[in-house]
């Protein structure tokens, strides 16, 4: 097996280990204390502060080392740093107290107008504090943010000197990008650097990343507990175990099928938060079908000693039986638990299915391609791997086009299998031509077979699925979806090839391998990118299943101006459009769902909402008409022909395709059209316009 690492957007390479990394659960954050001599109870608070005075507080100090001003600041906007570039459509601060205001350092609002971006290193830092009498101190707050590029410090710096800072990292393991949970109550033992000490500094301090922001609320310093276990990391892996020589971890899925069914291993590190050691630590793991909880694993630890972590496991689970499956975690101990909140981890599913497709991916966190990490080069690669439990034989992958991708790249479906620590190219898909139909869905890429082995994996083993990219010397804006939610070890799941260097990412790209006689998802035929801001009208989407099964088509997202929804039950559903002229110039998010009983197929787009001119109320087609893209290779796209009839033609005048009473958004599809020039003519009752195009195979 072939391990790699790479930081999340920011490529490094580092020798992959053959041991899970960690997955995440609540970070816990507080707030800081006020000076005080009197002995409190546990969660006795010695300071709180809401920003609920119209101004950081008088009594705290701002400063920074860029020498540009990117200080924090109060703000009570609801979204952090509104005038930045890149936040529309950031979803407001939801801390307790936001209405009054918080913290923020709007790191994308100060690069707004920025031709190099300017990293931030900005501190806000808390008044002095005596917790001479304290015999453990907490620091509580809420907090919301997101970076961009690189590796950023996103820490609570606490002294009791003002010389010497200890780093409490804040960040929870978040990856380039994405957001944290909104808010995210973070909660921090300062007991060993506060506790005793007379004179105490705290501040926040962000750096060495340039976007996008961090907000701040609700902060508290309280008294620490004596006995409080924390579930910290969480591993949920499918193993193999290969008896003396150990289990192998071959990451979490979120479908895997029967036929390469394996146990599931289920791991905590359990952190003692208080200043007491706790005895007997028991952690639980129960899983749980549609009939309630069928299995019950354990583990035990005799002493956690204050401060330190235990690595504790259950018993594996392993079932026969097709199924959605969840497991819960919980720790306890023979103290009395001062804060159970963060005792229990869960609920965490998979399924289990008869189809032969194996998946990772559980949610669409974001876009990912070699390009989010340097300059696309031909040949760069993307991919996961997958262990098989039983031989078998490979179709095919399907990966998720973003919707960001730039039309006529071409990607390659391939499957590597590991020789001696060295991935070895096994068979490959021919080549696919990126086109407007692909974005924000799934494509299927098919492998080719030459020898009658070739498709053929075995037992016991690992193979990478991935995809290879080409960008003909043009931009390297060629992405496929990724989740960085689920619960993922992505050392031994993701894959990254630039040039002839291997890496890991924090990032398990959406690409699924369909095992021989697989039901593949359905594909949608018929996309929709604009919506019409300016008039009411109806449009069709469609979608046709491969399998050759009956298709259910339902909404997951859809813009404010969307209603009336219909399945037509004949692989196509109507949506209506209600005018609403505000929204031109918006975009949204833009989600419906195929269903064949089997599988299903998402399409994930950003609608546009655009002004569509009326053609009847123009003397000019050439006004409104838009064509495009030119040169094209397999989709010619025609705005505003609502009504209208399109004609392709040849150069010497033959029509080579006809569409009657066009849509207002018109698709063409000229895949199976040779190279080379045509004219599209757009005709109503007394205009015409008529437009060159090339086309290129």
């Amino acid at each position: 097996m072939l391990v790699f690492v790479v930081g999340a957007l920011n490529a490094q390479q580092i020798n992959k280990t053959f041991m899970p990394t960690k997955c995440s659960n609540a970070v816990e954050h507080l707030t800081k204390a006020e000076a005080t001599n009197d002995t409190r109870a546990y969660g006795d608070v010695y300071y709180e502060q809401d920003f609920g005075g119209g101004a950081i507080p008088a009594d705290w100090d701002i400063y920074e080392n860029s020498t540009q001003g990117y200080n924090f600041i109060w703000t009570d906007s609801p979204v952090p740093g509104p005038g930045g570039q890149y936040v529309t459509g950031t979803p407001a601060f939801e801390s307790t107290t936001v209405s009054n205001g918080y913290l923020c350092l709007p790191g994308d609002e100060y690069n707004a107008n920025n031709a190099n971006f300017i990293d931030m290193d900005a501190y806000a830092e808390l008044p002095m504090f005596n917790f001479d009498t304290a015999i453990a101190v907490t620091m509580m707050f809420e907090q919301y943010y997101r970076y961009c590029c690189g590796t950023p410090t996103i820490v609570v710096q606490v002294s009791n000197d003002n010389v010497t800072w200890t780093d409490f990292d804040v960040s929870t393991g978040t990856a380039n990008n994405v957001s944290t949970d909104n808010p995210d109550i973070v909660r921090i033992n300062i007991t060993s650097v506060a506790a005793g000490y007379s004179t105490v500094y705290i501040r926040f301090h962000y750096a060495d990343v340039s976007h996008y922001y961090w907000a701040i609320d609700d902060i508290k310093l309280v008294e620490g507990a004596a006995n409080d276990l924390k579930i910290d990391e969480t591993y949920i892996t499918s193993i193999t175990d290969f008896g003396a020589q150990g289990i192998g971890f071959n990451g979490y899925y979120a479908k895997l099928p029967l036929s390469q069914i394996t146990p599931m291993f289920f791991q905590a590190d359990v952190f003692n938060n208080g200043y007491v050691d706790q005895t007997n630590a028991i952690l639980t793991a129960n899983v749980s079908d549609a009939s309630g909880v069928i299995f019950t694993g354990d583990d035990t630890t005799a002493v956690i000693a204050s401060d330190s972590t235990s690595s504790m496991v259950s018993e594996w689970f392993t079932t026969t039986t097709v199924g959605t499956y969840e497991v819960e975690m919980d720790v306890t101990q023979d103290q009395t638990e001062q804060y159970p909140d963060d005792n229990f981890y869960g609920p965490e599913d998979w399924e289990i299915t008869t189809n032969d497709i194996m998946v990772h991916d559980k949610f669409y966190s974001r876009n990912l391609g070699p390009g989010s990490y340097t300059d696309g080069t031909d040949g760069d690669l993307i991919g996961a791997d997958f262990t098989f439990s039983a031989n078998t034989e490979v179709k095919s992958l399907s990966v998720f086009v973003d919707y960001r991708s730039a039309v006529d790249g071409i990607i390659i479906g391939q499957l590597y299998s590991y020789d001696a620590g060295s991935a070895v190219l096994k068979i490959e898909s021919e080549e696919h031509i990126i086109t407007e139909a692909d974005l924000g869905r799934w494509i299927e890429l098919e492998f080719v077979t030459i020898d009658p082995t070739d498709d053929d994996v075995v037992a016991d083993a690992t193979y990478l699925a991935g995809v290879e990219f080409y960008w003909g010397g043009g931009t390297d804006y060629i992405y496929v979806g990724a989740d960085n939610e689920g619960p993922h070890l992505y050392n031994i799941t993701s894959s990254l090839r630039i040039g002839q260097d291997w890496f890991w990412i924090y990032y398990v790209p959406m690409i699924r391998l369909n095992l021989d006689g697989a039901t593949v998802p359905p594909v949608w035929t018929s996309p929709v990118d604009k919506i019409c801001g300016d008039m009411d009208y109806d449009f069709t989407v469609a979608c046709m299943d491969p399998n050759g099964l009956g298709l259910t088509i339902d909404t997951i997202t859809l813009p404010p101006m969307i209603s009336g929804f219909v399945d037509n039950g004949d692989g196509t559903a109507t949506f209506s459009v209600t005018a609403d002229a505000t929204e031109i110039g918006n975009d949204y998010r833009f989600r419906y769902i195929a269903d064949n009983g089997v599988v299903t197929s998402e399409t994930n787009y950003r609608a546009d909402v655009i002004q569509c001119l009326d053609v009847e109320e123009t003397n000019s087609l050439e006004e409104v008409i838009n064509v495009y893209p030119n040169p094209a290779s397999s989709v010619i796209n025609i705005d505003n022909a609502d009504g209208a009839t399109i004609m392709i033609m040849n150069m010497i005048g033959e029509v080579i395709r006809t569409v009657e009473n066009a849509n207002l958004l018109q698709q063409v599809n000229v895949s199976d059209l040779q190279a080379g020039t045509y004219v599209v003519s757009v005709r109503t009752a007394d205009k015409v316009y008529n437009q060159k195009i090339s086309l290129v195979r």
